[in-house]
């Protein structure tokens, strides 16, 4: 892979997670000790991110693998993002700031599978190249978190303001992006095609469905500790 194209994907990934990690962490801190939402309705909100996941194969599938260019519907997503998230921090009530953070998070969450594919399909030897351009989407979730500490943004509002600046520049820095043209476009398809449901046919490889089951296993404790972990370190006296 061409250096500079390595640098354009390395940003691209690195501002995609920074800004999940501007939020999504603490935002159980924010929710408890500023707006007084019990707990059970933390986890309603955080599980808009589950919700999300899979909501979003119907942007994905049906409109940005048939229709536009990947960079250009990430630009779009993030954009419209970059607002849902500063909308989110004008709200006080449970209802409207589950309703706005849902919409959120299926634009966001969609941007997983463009961000993957705009990746993939520049990559030479997808194999060796694509892990070496993911290593961003840790130390971008590292430096969010560093920076809401530096800015003691963890219990205020603040941490929606800077995740949705980031978005803002995150959907401006993908109009930048190598032009990546839809690949289904053109090509007949089904609906269990759009949705995604061809993929459950590798279940029948035993490794891929070992992969699947321990990928779900491993998800159900990362909930709890994204949920509730920054709460509890607050509570210790730890964060």
């Amino acid at each position: 892979m061409n250096p500079l194209l390595l640098v354009r994907l390395w940003l691209m990934v690195f501002l995609h997670y920074f800004v999940w990690g501007s939020w999504y962490v603490t935002m159980g801190t924010y929710a408890t000790t500023k707006l007084g939402f019990a707990g059970g309705q933390v986890g309603l909100a955080y599980g808009t991110t589950a919700l999300g996941a899979l909501l979003s194969p119907f942007i994905v599938g049906i409109i940005a693998d048939r229709f536009f260019a990947t960079q250009r519907i990430l630009a779009f997503l993030h954009i419209v993002g970059a607002g849902l998230l500063y909308w989110v921090s004008t709200l006080q009530d449970f209802g409207g700031f589950y309703v706005v953070l849902l919409a959120y998070t299926i634009t966001y969450m969609a941007g997983h599978g463009l961000t993957n594919t705009l990746a993939l399909h520049h990559s030479k030897n997808p194999a060796k190249e694509f892990p070496l351009v993911m290593i961003m989407a840790s130390v971008g979730w590292i430096v969010a978190g560093l920076t809401i500490s530096w800015l003691k943004l963890e219990d205020n509002v603040g941490m929606f303001y800077l995740a949705s600046g980031a978005a803002l520049v995150m959907g401006l820095y993908s109009l930048t992006l190598p032009h990546t043209p839809p690949k289904g476009r053109g090509t007949p398809a089904s609906l269990g095609t759009l949705l995604g449901f061809d993929a459950l046919k590798l279940m029948r490889d035993r490794s891929f469905a070992t992969f699947m089951i321990c990928s779900f296993l491993i998800c159900v404790p990362l909930s709890f500790y994204f949920s509730w972990m920054n709460v509890f370190m607050n509570e210790m006296n730890i964060a």
